[in-house]
């Protein structure tokens, strides 16, 4: 294994005297991650307990879910946010050929393509898009 025994009780130890900030965001695990359709990442909270010589420390990397799962208070907001992404882009799905001259070279999708994605794969070569 990479990480001996050593290591985790240097981290622990490091960590115990540490008073610097971890890093929250989109640095380290947290690059890259989504949640629901939106940029996620990690993030951390703590919390003194009144009364009591504790603090209770979270820390939450997340990556998970997708945007017509996600429920607000008992509201399907991702379900109602789709819907009008779909009416504001007018996602439609679209047969696609692109004619790259007199070579032969065709290229065809039956994917859907977003508005931007409507732009011929071949650069100046593309002679038809329809």
């Amino acid at each position: 294994f990479h990480v001996k025994e050593e290591h985790v009780f240097e981290a622990l130890d490091n960590a115990k005297g540490s008073d610097s900030l971890i890093q929250e965001g989109n640095v380290g695990g947290g690059t890259g991650m989504i949640s629901f359709g939106f940029k996620a990442g990690t993030e951390a909270s703590s919390r003194k307990i009144d009364g009591l010589n504790y603090t209770i420390g979270v820390l939450v990397q997340s990556n998970f879910g997708r945007k017509k799962q996600l429920i607000i208070t008992g509201v399907p907001v991702g379900e109602e946010l789709l819907k009008i992404e779909k009416k504001q882009y007018n996602f439609q799905p679209l047969l696609v050929t692109i004619v790259s001259g007199d070579d032969g070279n065709d290229c065809e999708t039956h994917y859907p393509l977003c508005p931007y994605g409507k732009k011929c794969t071949y650069g100046s070569k593309c002679k038809y898009f329809h």
